[in-house]
């Protein structure tokens, strides 16, 4: 690591001693106008010979535009990770409460391309990022840690891109908005525990789990009590309602007649007597039928009479 260190600030002295304006935030905002030193190749392939593990050394063909560019952005972002020794090492990208700093260096897909071997921890914690996982990060495959808790990140987490990173020992996705994912079923993320992801949204939320089971033990016995009430009624009270197979023969309740005659209203009223009141009605299943109400002592003979007629 040592050699590597050596190797990185041989390249930013050669470039800052071109661009020694490069130190300043406008300059990392307009990065569009700025173009390596004429020996700028040079001194990239001396890296290269000194150290080929250097990501852009495996690049071919070589964008000395992007490394140069990248080179820069280190150099900042250098500054901003608060290290005091930061032309020596640079081990950690300190992003931390930095809501206006973190988006920006987070677009810079290049510095990401060509992360510095030397970087072994990131933190981008408590900047309320919204966007999807920022994927150009894990191309630092080197580091040992990550913190991107307290953001607004959602979507789904690039599983398949965290496997590379075989140092990552801290792992930190809490109280974000990714969506569900069984990551408790990968190997490579059992090695955290929960609180790597906490409100993160990847593992099932206890608390709903909960309220779901108690929704469930008293809603469905109050489901199957309505649905026996239910049935009750339809059986005793408008049987007319059941499937034609379900139906008992003959049988009319009041409240059937009731329903067929449009509550016994005049209009459907055929004829009165002192002893019966005949009425004109349509069952439900649209059958005319005649009812006749009758009054008085022929209340015993009335139900012989009918049962002769239904046979």
């Amino acid at each position: 690591m040592a050699s590597l260190s050596t190797t990185f600030i041989l390249l930013l002295v050669t470039v800052s001693a071109s661009v020694s304006a490069a130190l300043s935030a406008s300059v990392i905002e307009d990065l569009k106008s700025l173009k390596p030193p004429h020996d700028f190749n040079t001194t990239i392939l001396k890296n290269c010979q000194h150290n080929p593990s250097l990501r852009y050394c495996s690049s071919s063909p070589m964008d000395l535009d992007e490394i140069f560019k990248s080179t820069i952005v280190a150099s900042h972002l250098c500054n901003e990770s608060k290290n005091p020794n930061c032309v020596e090492s640079f081990p950690k990208i300190d992003l931390q409460n930095d809501p206006k700093m973190a988006p920006l260096y987070l677009s810079f897909n290049f510095f990401w391309k060509y992360c510095p071997l030397s970087i072994l921890a990131i933190d981008l914690s408590n900047n309320s990022l919204r966007s999807n996982f920022p994927v150009d990060v894990l191309q630092c495959t080197q580091i040992q840690a990550l913190d991107m808790s307290h953001n607004n990140l959602f979507g789904d987490v690039p599983i398949d891109s965290f496997s590379p990173l075989t140092n990552l020992t801290l792992l930190n996705l809490s109280y974000n908005h990714f969506s569900e994912s069984k990551i408790s079923d990968i190997p490579f993320f059992k090695r955290f525990n929960s609180s790597s992801f906490l409100h993160s949204g990847l593992l099932p939320d206890g608390k709903k789990f909960r309220i779901k089971a108690v929704l469930l033990l008293v809603g469905f016995p109050i489901f199957v009590i309505l649905m026996v009430c239910c049935l009750g009624w339809l059986c005793f009270r408008r049987p007319d309602f059941l499937p034609r197979m379900l139906r008992p023969k003959h049988r009319f309740t009041p409240a059937m007649l009731k329903a067929a005659t449009n509550r016994f209203s005049k209009k459907n009223l055929m004829g009165k007597s002192e002893s019966v009141d005949i009425y004109q009605g349509t069952l439900r299943d649209g059958a005319d039928v005649r009812i006749e109400i009758y009054r008085g002592e022929r209340h015993p003979t009335l139900i012989e009479e009918c049962k002769i007629l239904v046979q």
